[in-house]
């Protein structure tokens, strides 16, 4: 019984930190890509990479402050989705 509620109070920690972690982390991709997108960015390779680098760095930088690993292949899959999204949704 005493197991049960530690894990759930590390998952409730978690949990919240993770919360916080998503929504900063669609703010500022949402940012990153209003600020930077711009007529046809959808089509022009050189703008989505500025984009993609851009959401990359501020990535990196929530994990860091929330103390979480971010792999590289769940930052290349957040990008994709990402701008997938964002190619709908903002041309």
């Amino acid at each position: 019984e005493n197991a049960v509620s530690d894990v759930t109070a590390d998952y409730e920690i978690l949990g919240g930190k993770l919360a916080n972690l998503e929504t900063e982390a669609s703010l500022a991709i949402d940012g990153v890509i209003r600020n930077r997108r711009k007529v046809n960015w959808t089509s022009d390779l050189d703008a989505r990479k500025k984009m993609q680098q851009e959401i990359e760095d501020k990535l990196l930088d929530l994990a860091q402050r929330y103390g979480l690993q971010l792999s590289f292949e769940a930052i290349d899959e957040i990008l994709d989705e990402s701008i997938a999204i964002a190619s709908v949704r903002c041309p």
